[in-house]
């Protein structure tokens, strides 16, 4: 939502309409054009352009991180508050804390109680106001570590397979505004590549 600003500086003359959907909304089947689909990228009828893959690490605030110095490692963070996001995702990634830490090779139970949300905005506030650590989605989270309002306290990363695509139907040529907003949305998916890997694997390490 940030960056769309630009492409209205950049195409004025065009009208966005933006609906949001926890399932899966298909282009061509109705009255959207474009859509952001999560997943293989390999969907009947859609040519789909893969945007930015799904990379998730751990956040939490600075605050919180000064309080809590023994923070280091994966399995640090079994004696931490756990910020946990509990909403259905069908149209987003799977990962959770239970993933996340079993695949750093961490199989242990938290020690502390967590904290349970239903809204990905509250978790990252939650974090941000230093009452636990979060799951961080790169392609959210990259620009609050850039701008120093999130950190990540270590330096591990989930990869998964899946990506975030930008799709359009297979069978309607495209008109103008469409291929001006294809145009445009895989620069800025190109752009945030390019903060993603300046960031590189931020952390308090040393």
């Amino acid at each position: 939502m940030p960056r769309l600003e630009r492409f209205a500086a950049l195409q004025p003359e065009i009208d966005l309409r933006v609906l949001a959907a926890d399932q899966p909304v298909m282009p061509g089947a109705g009255e959207v054009d474009v859509a952001i689909l999560f997943g293989s990228g390999k969907w009947d009828g859609l040519d789909a352009r893969l945007l930015f893959n799904e990379r998730v690490y751990p956040v939490c605030s600075p605050g919180y991180l000064t309080d809590h110095p023994e923070l280091r490692q994966s399995a640090d963070l079994l004696d931490q508050t756990l910020l946990h996001l509990e909403y259905p995702r069908a149209s987003a990634g799977e990962v959770d804390w239970r993933q996340w830490l079993l695949r750093q090779g961490v199989n242990g139970q938290p020690v502390r109680r967590a904290i349970r949300l239903n809204s990905y905005p509250m978790v990252l506030q939650a974090a941000e106001a230093g009452r636990g650590v979060a799951l961080g989605w790169s392609y959210i989270t990259d620009q609050i570590l850039a701008e120093g309002r999130l950190v990540c306290p270590i330096d591990k990363a989930l990869e998964t397979s899946d990506g975030y695509y930008v799709s359009t139907s297979g069978r309607t040529p495209h008109g103008s505004a469409i291929t001006a907003f294809l145009e445009w949305i895989m620069a800025e998916a190109t752009d945030g590549s390019d903060v993603r890997m300046r960031l590189g694997n931020a952390s308090h390490s040393e």
